[in-house]
């Protein structure tokens, strides 16, 4: 008998409780953009990485819709605490959505984490100049 047992996991990234793992200040070309219940699922490719990026989908108004194969200069965080064994996820409560992990069979070049992202909003990107 084969059973499979999915980790599930909400809220548990906390900036005030630890530090998480940055990309700061780097390009990234927009690969492809998934839609699952309220949630975008952006994958952006940096330096023959690719980082899956959650933004919840909001409606914003005059803004710079994010296209594919686009460049985008992003700062982004771990969404996982950097004490979580978050390999062993096989997916993500985030926003109400059930977000999957991908595996590292599906595509050797997936980073296996998470990421949030200040300069996203919905398929927006607001990123502020920084000085």
């Amino acid at each position: 008998m084969v059973f499979c047992l999915t980790f599930m996991t909400e809220n548990i990234y906390s900036q005030e409780r630890n530090t998480p793992i940055n990309v700061v200040d780097k390009e990234f070309k927009i690969l492809k953009i998934d839609s699952i219940e309220n949630v975008y699922v952006i994958y952006a490719e940096q330096s023959d990485s690719v980082f899956q990026i959650l933004s919840e989908k909001e409606d914003v108004c005059n803004c710079q819709k994010i296209e594919l194969n686009n460049t985008y200069i992003l700062s982004i965080k771990s969404y996982f605490l950097p004490e979580t064994i978050y390999r062993q996820l096989t997916g993500v409560k985030y926003k109400g959505a059930v977000i999957k992990m991908v595996s590292i069979r599906d595509k050797t070049n997936v980073v296996r984490d998470l990421y949030l992202s200040d300069d996203i909003k919905g398929k927006c990107y607001i990123r502020k100049d920084k000085q």
